[in-house]
């Protein structure tokens, strides 16, 4: 019997609240150093459980799109999103990331994608992609994981 992908990720992913292998501490850093106004405009690839969006929205008052493919992660941060920012302007979009096309290219004022390049088959055409949705002068932030250090051959083992 072959697992749903989605449902392997929701079940190792389950007491993650960032789907990427960083902090709570470096993401709270992160959010501090943008220093963005309020009312921007954000849109996340791949946006997991939704909890940078949230903390956004929590700390500068933006409206977001976050886009995923996982129905199960998107269902976890419709959850928080309602018990957390009830009234933010927050859309949630259940898709694959390459396909998403929103109403008005370059509309964005930060479009961002962490840890998910593969969705545009590498970092420039993640890149491209963002720029595509962001307006003049705007921002992108796209982040990957990486090694420190290269791990014992054990691990993959």
């Amino acid at each position: 019997m072959k697992m749903e992908i989605w449902k392997y990720y929701d079940i190792t992913h389950k007491e993650h609240l960032v789907c990427n292998p960083t902090s709570i501490e470096k993401l709270n850093k992160l959010l501090d150093l943008m220093k963005l106004k309020s009312d921007l405009k954000v849109l996340e690839i791949a946006t997991g459980k939704g909890e940078f969006l949230i903390r956004l929205i929590e700390k500068y008052n933006i409206s977001g799109v976050g886009v995923d493919l996982s129905p199960y992660h998107l269902g976890d941060a419709r959850r928080k999103a309602k018990e957390r920012v009830p009234n933010a302007d927050l859309k949630l979009i259940e898709m694959d990331g390459a396909d998403y096309k929103p109403d008005v290219s370059e509309s964005f004022d930060l479009s961002c994608c962490l840890g998910a390049s593969w969705i545009y088959n590498g970092h420039e055409g993640t890149l491209k992609y963002l720029m595509s949705q962001t307006i003049p002068n705007g921002l992108i932030m796209v982040g990957e994981p990486f090694w420190i250090c290269k791990p014992p051959k054990e691990y993959f083992n």
